[in-house]
């Protein structure tokens, strides 16, 4: 699952081959692509204080692909891409109910990601060890590089620099965007044991808090300048900008570039580990999940305060995503235990059952997110609990929700028990489908 980068749509695929896209927000009617009712569980009991995040009928239903599609990555204008074990790539629009292009591969695609700042091309990885980065206009491949192993994973970093690709036995190597050349590698592997060889990477995630804490400085900028005093003269214009310049460098957020990346690798020895790019080590290694086989990825709350996970144990599972070096740790209200640090290891981390199926066999829940902050704002239109939350900021609404997707088929959304401005409430279902 993924959602769109303005926050007003769900992408969600599977071992069906359909890409379903849903539209947040649960006022209005439904959308172009609706059709019958996708069902809902225990609708009657659901109260009025919890807030509904999709629609119930699909926006759109993409049937083209033949196998399970196993990535999806949006761009800024609302267009999508999928890769499946079919050999295809394919591109989607949420105005446009059929396939916009394919792009075709020689083996199974695992992964594809847009370029972050260049919407006309994409990276994606393949069985065959090549990592590709492709023009989407014309659908030829622009600069590919080949990689030691299968490709399991693959991305950006946020400042679309760096090519990154998870390989099959755990290790990691990054390529200059600009070029496809190699610059460095890290090994994901424990360093005794039956698992010292390596697992799957399953998942690659930056943390973009930085970029996500800056739109909102350069946004709280652009309210002060709209409805500051206002007055005339060259002399003004400058004193203007120094003002602003000095606001944004006590931030610490836009002065001074973006500092070191860090980036979280899932790998099917059950283990999160975080890196920092600035000399590629280890900061910290995440437990308590159970992902031997999946193609599970854990990822970072908005604010990178927080990482979650799904889990092959029917679990949703919630560390904290500070490091050591960064602060002291704490933990969701509401959740079971406080989270801590030993070095640099995580075992503490908090979690809850994702589905009401019990038993030794829960259905595995393949994804569990942080719903962002835009979709929390977007579904609160329409709604009693919009106007409590005008001129409070989207940031408040970061880790108010999680959205999960299990192998039964059902997406379910989780809310604080409330989503009032200050509270810190516990955390109760919302189940859809």
């Amino acid at each position: 699952m993924k959602f769109s980068l303005r926050g007003e749509f769900l992408a969600s695929a599977g071992q069906s081959g359909v890409v379903y896209v849903w539209t947040v927000g649960g006022a209005g009617p439904s959308g172009a692509g609706g059709g019958e009712e996708a069902p809902v569980t225990d609708e009657a009991s659901v109260s009025a204080d919890v807030i509904k995040l999709l629609r119930l009928s699909p926006h759109r239903r993409f049937r083209d692909h033949t196998a399970d599609v196993i990535d999806l990555s949006w761009n800024k204008e609302n267009f999508l891409l999928s890769a499946s074990i079919d050999k295809t790539v394919r591109l989607w629009h949420t105005a446009r109910a059929e396939c916009l292009h394919v792009y075709p591969h020689v083996d199974c695609v695992t992964s594809v990601h847009f370029h972050p700042k260049i919407d006309h091309l994409f990276l994606s990885g393949n069985f065959d060890k090549k990592l590709r980065v492709w023009n989407v206009t014309d659908g030829r491949v622009k600069e590919w590089a080949n990689t030691p192993d299968m490709i399991t994973a693959a991305c950006f970093n946020p400042e679309g620099t760096m090519a990154v690709a998870g390989l099959y036995r755990g290790q990691v190597f990054f390529y200059q965007a600009e070029g496809m050349k190699y610059y460095t590698q890290v090994e994901c592997r424990n360093r005794h044991g039956a698992l010292k060889g390596g697992k799957k990477v399953t998942g690659l995630c930056y943390d973009t808090s930085s970029q996500h804490k800056a739109a909102a400085a350069a946004a709280s900028l652009s309210s002060l300048s709209t409805f500051g005093p206002s007055t005339t003269g060259g002399n003004n214009t400058n004193s203007s900008s120094s003002s602003s310049s000095s606001v944004v460098s006590s931030t610490g957020i836009l002065a001074g570039g973006a500092g070191s990346e860090q980036l979280l690798i899932t790998t099917n020895d059950s283990r999160l580990r975080l890196y920092q790019t600035e000399d590629y080590s280890m900061l910290c290694k995440y437990k308590g999940l159970t992902n031997d086989h999946m193609q599970i990825k854990a990822t970072f709350s908005e604010d990178g305060e927080y990482v979650i996970s799904g889990s092959e144990n029917g679990q949703i599972y919630i560390w904290k995503g500070t490091t050591p070096q960064q602060g002291a740790a704490g933990g969701l209200a509401g959740l079971s235990a406080p989270l801590t640090f030993k070095k640099d290891r995580n075992t503490a981390y908090e979690f809850f059952p994702a589905t009401e199926i019990g038993g030794a066999n829960p259905p595995i829940v393949s994804v569990a997110l942080f719903v962002p902050a835009a979709a929390v704002m977007q579904s609160l239109k329409g709604t009693r609990h919009e106007e409590q939350w005008v001129g409070v900021g989207a940031g408040a609404a970061v880790s108010k929700m999680i959205i999960a997707a299990d192998y039964s088929g059902k997406i379910r959304v989780f809310q604080r028990h409330s989503l009032t401005v200050g509270s810190s409430g516990g955390t109760s279902p919302v189940k859809t489908a």
